[in-house]
């Protein structure tokens, strides 16, 4: 048996919802945490400067970017490392 064409608009319109508030949430997360967690990628890699790891918020591709191209790492590598760090807190 089939769910009613409203019944399945309704559900796709929550879970579309519930999707983009958990995305607002992990950004918001991130960014009350993100001065602790650049301090502890600062004392994990010591190379890392200020500049390296400014994280201004739509701009995650270009800090990824600056921190791949100064610690040699893959994108995958560097999410781990900052997922690890928050993970910590």
């Amino acid at each position: 048996m089939s769910l009613p064409k409203e019944v399945k608009r309704a559900l796709t319109a929550e879970t579309t919802r519930l999707k983009s508030n958990k995305q607002c949430m992990d950004k918001l997360n991130i960014k009350g945490t993100w001065s602790v967690v650049k301090g502890k990628l600062k004392q994990k890699y010591a190379q890392l400067t200020n500049d390296d790891l400014a994280f201004a918020e739509g701009k995650e591709r270009e800090l990824f970017g600056r921190l791949q191209k100064r610690l040699c790492k893959t994108r995958g590598e560097i999410r781990m490392d900052i997922k690890e760090e928050i993970d910590r807190l």
